[in-house]
């Protein structure tokens, strides 16, 4: 686990909400949704990413916001059918796992963020109690299928620096 600062970059793929929650509380049906998307494959083949994931959580107080896709540095020319976020450059403190794949992104919610947060609270890593109440709400996670890397950001606001 390391505190770095992470540069700003975007978040290119589409947005679900918890009642797009499965039965096994996962996104595997979104997911599987995105992953057949003509618009998402193309977007993949013409910008060099068909070896890159990411899923982004945006938390508010109550409720969440869940992004599945690809995050990209630049923006591109055209976005044909898929949606954008835009992530600020902020601390963040990142967990790399290896030897991870895609089903990763098909694991139950409710267990693979709390598994990601104990990880930072065994580091000795402060955040806010409700995730939703941070001025930088969000858990990035992206996957390099090539390195087979999977690296978990949960951004960390001043208040969270400072404790």
């Amino acid at each position: 686990m390391e505190i770095i600062q992470k540069q700003a970059c975007t978040m290119i793929g589409k947005v679900f909400l918890p009642t797009d929650i499965d039965e096994q509380r996962s996104y595997s049906a979104a997911i599987q949704q995105v992953e057949n998307d003509i618009n998402f494959v193309n977007f993949l083949k013409e910008n060099n990413l068909e070896h890159q994931r990411a899923a982004l959580y945006v938390f508010a107080p109550d409720s969440f916001m869940y992004w599945y896709g690809v995050v990209v540095h630049q923006l591109p020319n055209e976005l044909k059918g898929l949606r954008q976020f835009g992530l600020p450059s902020c601390k963040v403190a990142n967990y790399i796992t290896e030897s991870q794949n895609l089903t990763h992104f098909l694991s139950p919610v409710n267990q693979t963020i709390p598994m990601f947060l104990d990880k930072l609270n065994k580091e000795n890593v402060t955040y806010h109690e409700n995730l939703g109440e941070s001025d930088v709400p969000y858990i990035l996670e992206e996957l390099d299928l090539d390195t087979k890397k999977l690296t978990q950001s949960l951004y960390l606001d001043a208040s969270d620096l400072s404790k």
